[in-house]
């Protein structure tokens, strides 16, 4: 049992801000050199270059996707969805068991190729603004993310994280239409590249290949698309922006290659 709690204790300091700041120098960290007009608040060419790529084409597979013919004919939605996003990408991702020791699940290019600055994957989650309650959500969590400027997202995809996800998710339509995706919440994604909240930590033998980049999605994203952005917010405000977050290639990235990222990233 000792050994069971030291695995997952291992993976979760990673997370765990106290541990993060006590060792922060002498842990590889990556800079990160922000500029704030041109960061977060400048999406266009994430959107523009990946998501509607990706969610485009798999809009063109839409009403198939949603429906029962669609799992009894032709595989899963997470099978289609794939072939979508090589497509869309270039490149396909599948989850296995990571390469590095006690870490779980890993993030691998399952298929083509990533070129160095190019968009990754999404980081699922439901989001929560300074002072929002997420204490209760945070515990043992290790797949709750900080923003630049205290934002959280929260990518558990079991318990009371989950439960608030898709809670969050069926209060958030405009008519007809859902405004995020709740498919990540299992094996068969609708969205292949929600993913993110899954790649591990890089280690002395294994850099960093990925980076975290957040945006705040604009108002005027086609509302046909949004069914595909992982990510909702806690508390429904009008007007408000949507902040999601990508990972992006520090390197071309090879076929059969895990991800990793830098939890000890310095922002400038």
């Amino acid at each position: 049992m000792a050994g069971v709690w030291a695995a997952c204790w291992r993976v979760y300091r990673q997370r765990f801000v106290p541990w993060i700041a006590l060792n922060m120098l002498r842990e590889r960290r990556t800079l990160r050199i922000v500029h704030p007009e041109t960061d977060r608040l400048a999406p266009n060419a994430i959107i523009n270059s990946t998501l509607f790529k990706l969610f485009q084409q798999l809009s063109v597979k839409g009403p198939k996707i949603g429906s029962r013919k669609l799992k009894d004919d032709d595989g899963s939605i997470a099978l289609v969805a794939s072939e979508g996003m090589f497509k869309a990408l270039g490149f396909t991702l599948s989850l296995d068991p990571s390469l590095v020791s006690g870490a779980g699940i890993g993030v691998f290019v399952k298929a083509g190729r990533v070129s160095q600055g190019e968009v990754v994957c999404m980081y699922a989650g439901t989001v929560y603004e300074p002072g929002e309650p997420v204490l209760l959500q945070s515990l043992g969590n290790r797949y709750l993310f900080r923003c630049i400027d205290g934002l959280l997202i929260d990518g558990k995809a079991k318990g009371l994280s989950r439960l608030i996800y898709r809670s969050c998710s069926g209060r958030d339509w405009l008519g007809p239409h859902p405004l995020s995706d709740t498919t990540w919440l299992s094996a068969d994604r609708l969205n292949p590249a929600a993913v993110g909240q899954y790649v591990n930590n890089c280690c002395p033998d294994r850099p960093a290949n990925v980076a975290y980049q957040e945006f705040d999605v604009p108002l005027d994203f086609p509302l046909a698309l949004r069914r595909f952005l992982p990510n909702v917010p806690y508390t429904s405000q009008p007007g408000r922006l949507l902040r999601c977050m990508v990972l992006i290639a520090l390197r071309d990235i090879e076929k059969g290659e895990e991800l990793y990222s830098n939890y000890f990233t310095v922002i400038t």
